[in-house]
C-alpha cells in the first residue's frame, strides 16, 4: 500500500538519523553533568534590546552594518525569535510589513483542491511569493515550490526556527550575489555556531533547555542547547554544538465557530503536528586566522490531519498524512590575513542535502470504491561555493571586493501514486521526469570608494543552467534546455554626514524554470465535456526583472529611521495556460507553461526606531505597494498584500525586565484592486476588511539559570483575515470564517541555563 511505503522509507531515514540523534544527546547530558559544579561569573541581569543599526552577511556576502548596505534587509536575532514567542514563519513576519507568510486553512480534498495543503508556503517579499524568493540555511536553498493537481507543497516547514542564531529578509532582486529564483528578495536562516553559546574562557561549556506553550495551537515546544570547548579558546580551539528541538501541537484555531462535516464547516478541522530537528557541529579554529566547520542538520514534520471539511453525501471520510524531511551534511572553512594579490580572505563551502514531501490521502467513500493518493517530490542537492574578499587601493581608490562561484546540481524527482486512479490512467505516474538540474554562477562585486563620503558598487554575475531529464520507465515525454543569463547591479551611496546617508540601487533579477514547467505532463480523455493535457515546453525562458530602489538612513541622537521607495518590472513570468483545443476527446485543451505575463511593482517603505529614555524604545514600520499587470491589460496583481503598519514599544522597567507591546494595523483590501478574471462570471471577490490587533508580551531573566515569558496576542480578540490566505476566494464561498485568524490567545516560555 502506498501509507506503507511511506513510512518504511521515513523509518530507513530516521535509524540513519540515531546515532546522530544519540550523540547530541550524550553531548547535551556531559555539558549538563559538568556544568552544575562549574562556577561562572555572573551575567548582568539585562536583555539586549536588538536596535538599528544591526550586521547583515546576505546583503553583500560579508558582514556589514546594514546602514552601510545600498539595500533593505531585516535582521531577527535569536532573542527575538525567543522573547517574540515565534513558532514558524508564520510568527517571524508578524511584525514586518511588507513581507508575508502564506497559510490557509487545512480544507483541501484527495483528488482535487489543495487549500493549505502547502502548510507555511514560503514567502511573499514587496508583493511576489512562491519560488521568485530564495530562501537558504547556512547559504543552501531549501527546495523549491510544487503544485500538481491535488498536492501542493510547500517551502515554508522546511526551517525549524530553534536552532537559528538569525534571520535576514533581503528585499528586491539579489540575483547578482544568489542567482536564480532571487528575483523578489532573499531569507536567509543562519544557524548557531558554538562560539555564539560559549564565553571566551578556555573549557567552556553551556547548556540550557526550553520550553514554550500556544494556546493557539495547543502546542508544546521543548528546545535544548549545549555547547563545550574541548580545547583552546576563542581564538584558537575545538568546539562542540548540539541543539535538539521537539514541536507537537495541533491545527491553528480560527474565529470559525460552525463544527460538523462539509464545506459550512468553519472550525479547523482536526490535526496533529509533530516536527523535530537535529543540528550537530564541529568547529576546529588551528589559530585566530581559520577556521574548519563540519554541519549536521536534521529535520522531520509529520502532520495528520481529519478533513472533516471534505466530507460530503458521497465521502464518509477523508484522512490526510503529511511527512516532510530533510537532512544536510556540509564541511565549510575559512582563512583570513591570506595577503594574496586578489584576496586577504578565501571561505569555501560544500555540502549535501537531502529532502523529501510525501502526501497521502484515503478518502472512504459511501457508495463507489475507497481511493487512496501518495504523492511525492523530492530533491537531492550537492554543491560548492567559493567565494574570496579582498581590501586594496588600486587607481588612487580604496577597493573592497567580493567574488567567487557556486555550483550546484539537484536531483528531482516526484511520483504520483495510489488506488481507484482517473480513467484512463494508470498508477504509478509522474507529473514530470527526474530531472538533473544543475547551475553554475561566477559573480563579482567591487565597492569603490570615489571620494570621502561618496561610494559605486557596481556588481555582475553570469548564471547558466541546464535541465537535464533522465530516461524514465514510466514513460514520460520531455525536453531538456539550457539558458544563461548577465545579472548586473548599480548601487551610489553618499554619506552627507555622520546622521544622514542616502542610496540609489539598480538590480536586475532572474528565476529559471523548475522541471516541472519545463516537462509537465498529463493526459485526461474520460470525460466527452472536458478532456484536456498538458505538455512540455522547450522554449521556456527564464523571468527576468529590472528594479530601482532609492533610500533614506538617517540618525539624530537615539532617532534613527529609514524611507524607501522602490519600482520594479517585471518580464517573461511563467505561468500555466491553454495553448489549444475545445475541451472534445478528439480535441482535448492542450495546456502549458509559457512566457506570458508582465508586470509592474511600486511602493514605499519606513523604519523609525527611537529611544527616549534608556528604558524605553519605541518602533514604527510602515509599507505598501501597487503592482498590475503591463501588458496592457492593468490587471491588478493579486500577490500584493494591503498596506500595513506596525508599532512596537518595550519598556525595561528593571534590569532582567522587559515589557512589550505590538500594535499591527492592515487596511482593507480594495475589490478593485482585485483580479476576480478567475472567478465564475458575475461573483465578487472576497476584500479582506480592515483590522487593528494589540499584542502584549513580558519577558524575564530571573537570574543567570532562568529566564520566563508569556505573551496575550489579538487582547481585543479581533475577528480579521489575512488577505494571502484568501486571494481567488468569491465572497459568497461557503465557510469564510474557517480563513479567520486566531483570537485571543496567550503563549508562555521558560528557559533554564547552566
Amino acid at each position: 500500500m502506498p501509507v506503507s511505503s511511506s513510512r518504511s522509507a521515513r523509518g530507513r531515514r530516521v535509524r540513519r538519523l540515531w546515532p546522530l540523534a544519540v550523540g547530541g544527546l550524550a553531548l547535551m547530558g556531559l555539558v549538563a553533568t559538568e556544568l552544575r559544579a562549574q562556577e561562572a561569573p555572573d551575567a548582568p541581569a539585562t536583555l539586549s534590546v536588538g536596535r538599528l543599526p544591526q550586521v547583515s552577511v546576505s546583503a553583500t556576502r560579508e558582514r556589514r552594518n546594514v546602514d552601510e548596505t545600498a539595500s533593505t534587509v531585516t535582521v531577527i536575532d535569536a532573542e527575538a525569535i525567543e522573547q517574540g514567542f515565534v513558532k514558524d514563519v508564520r510568527d517571524l513576519v508578524r511584525n514586518e510589513p511588507g513581507v508575508s507568510v502564506r497559510r490557509a486553512p487545512t480544507r483541501f480534498g484527495l483528488a482535487q483542491g489543495t487549500t493549505g495543503r502547502e502548510g507555511n508556503a514560503g514567502f511573499n517579499i514587496r508583493g511576489l511569493d512562491g519560488n521568485r524568493v530564495l530562501i537558504q540555511v547556512d547559504g543552501i536553498r531549501v527546495p523549491a515550490a510544487f503544485s500538481f493537481g491535488a498536492s501542493s507543497f510547500g517551502r515554508g516547514d522546511f526551517v525549524d526556527l530553534g536552532s537559528l542564531r538569525s534571520v535576514e529578509i533581503l528585499r528586491g532582486p539579489a540575483s547578482t550575489l544568489y542567482g536564480s529564483d532571487g528575483l523578489a528578495g532573499v531569507v536567509s536562516f543562519y544557524t548557531f555556531d558554538p562560539a555564539d553559546l560559549l564565553d571566551a574562557r578556555p573549557g567552556a561549556r553551556h547548556g540550557s533547555v526550553g520550553l514554550s506553550w500556544a494556546q493557539e495551537d495547543r502546542g508544546f515546544g521543548l528546545n535544548l542547547r549545549g555547547a563545550v570547548r574541548l580545547a583552546g579558546d576563542a581564538q584558537a580551539g575545538t568546539e562542540l554544538l548540539a541543539i535538539v528541538d521537539r514541536r507537537q501541537g495541533h491545527a491553528l484555531d480560527s474565529q470559525g465557530g460552525e463544527g460538523g462535516n462539509g464545506s459550512v464547516r468553519t472550525e479547523p478541522n482536526p490535526q496533529g503536528r509533530d516536527s523535530q530537528s537535529l543540528l550537530l557541529k564541529w568547529v576546529h579554529r588551528p589559530d585566530a586566522s581559520q577556521q574548519w566547520r563540519v554541519t549536521l542538520d536534521h529535520s522531520r514534520a509529520d502532520i495528520e490531519t481529519d478533513v472533516r471539511s471534505g466530507r460530503s453525501a458521497s465521502v464518509a471520510s477523508l484522512q490526510a498524512r503529511d511527512d516532510i524531511d530533510r537532512d544536510r551534511l556540509s564541511v565549510d572553512a575559512r582563512f583570513d590575513g591570506l595577503g594574496w594579490a586578489l584576496a586577504d580572505r578565501l571561505q569555501f563551502a560544500v555540502y549535501g542535502q537531502e529532502a523529501e514531501t510525501r502526501q497521502f490521502s484515503a478518502e472512504d467513500r459511501t457508495t463507489l470504491a475507497d481511493r487512496a493518493r501518495d504523492n511525492r517530490y523530492e530533491e537531492r542537492l550537492i554543491g560548492l561555493n567559493l567565494q574570496l574578499d579582498k581590501q586594496a587601493a588600486w587607481g588612487g581608490l580604496q577597493h573592497r571586493l567580493v567574488y567567487g562561484l557556486d555550483l550546484a546540481q539537484a536531483r528531482i524527482d516526484n511520483l504520483r501514486d495510489g488506488t481507484v486512479p482517473p480513467s484512463g490512467e494508470t498508477f504509478p505516474t509522474k507529473a514530470f521526469p527526474a530531472t538533473d538540474y544543475t547551475t553554475l554562477g561566477a559573480f563579482l562585486q567591487d565597492e569603490l570608494q570615489l571620494a570621502e563620503r561618496w561610494f559605486l558598487t557596481p556588481a555582475l554575475r553570469y548564471d547558466r543552467f541546464k535541465l537535464d531529464p533522465r530516461e524514465d520507465v514510466l514513460g514520460v515525454d520531455s525536453v531538456g534546455i539550457s539558458d544563461g543569463r548577465l545579472t548586473p547591479k548599480l548601487a551610489l551611496r553618499w554619506v552627507a554626514s555622520d546622521a544622514l546617508s542616502a542610496y540609489v540601487n539598480l538590480a536586475q533579477g532572474y528565476r529559471a524554470p523548475t522541471p516541472d514547467q519545463v516537462n509537465n505532463g498529463f493526459t485526461n480523455l474520460s470525460s466527452p465535456f472536458f478532456a484536456y493535457r498538458s505538455i512540455a515546453n522547450p522554449d521556456l525562458k527564464p523571468e527576468h526583472s529590472r528594479t530601482v530602489e532609492l533610500g533614506l538612513n538617517g540618525r539624530q541622537g537615539t532617532l534613527r529611521w529609514v524611507a524607501v521607495v522602490f519600482e520594479g518590472r517585471y518580464k517573461d513570468f511563467i505561468e500555466r495556460t491553454v495553448v489549444s483545443g475545445s475541451g472534445s476527446q478528439a480535441d482535448p485543451q492542450t495546456f502549458q507553461f509559457v512566457n506570458l505575463d508582465e508586470a509592474r511593482i511600486r511602493g514605499l517603505e519606513a523604519r523609525l526606531a527611537w529611544q527616549p529614555r534608556p528604558e524605553w524604545t519605541l518602533e514604527a514600520a510602515y509599507a505598501q505597494a501597487r503592482g498590475e499587470s503591463a501588458d496592457g491589460s492593468d490587471q491588478p496583481l493579486n500577490s500584493i498584500d494591503p498596506p500595513k503598519l506596525n508599532l512596537r514599544a518595550q519598556w525595561l522597567p528593571a534590569p532582567g525586565l522587559s515589557l512589550s507591546a505590538a500594535v499591527n494595523h492592515v487596511r482593507a483590501k480594495s475589490r478593485s484592486r482585485i483580479d476576480a478574471s478567475a472567478l465564475t462570471a458575475g461573483a465578487e471577490p472576497f476584500a479582506t476588511p480592515s483590522y487593528t490587533t494589540l499584542d502584549l508580551s513580558a519577558n524575564w531573566r530571573v537570574n543567570r539559570h532562568l529566564e520566563l515569558g508569556a505573551g496575550l496576542f489579538n487582547l481585543t480578540d479581533k475577528t480579521y483575515w489575512h488577505w494571502a490566505d484568501v486571494v481567488g476566494l468569491a465572497a459568497n464561498t461557503t465557510g469564510l470564517d474557517a480563513y479567520t485568524q486566531p483570537g485571543r490567545s496567550f503563549a508562555l516560555r521558560a528557559r533554564i541555563s547552566y
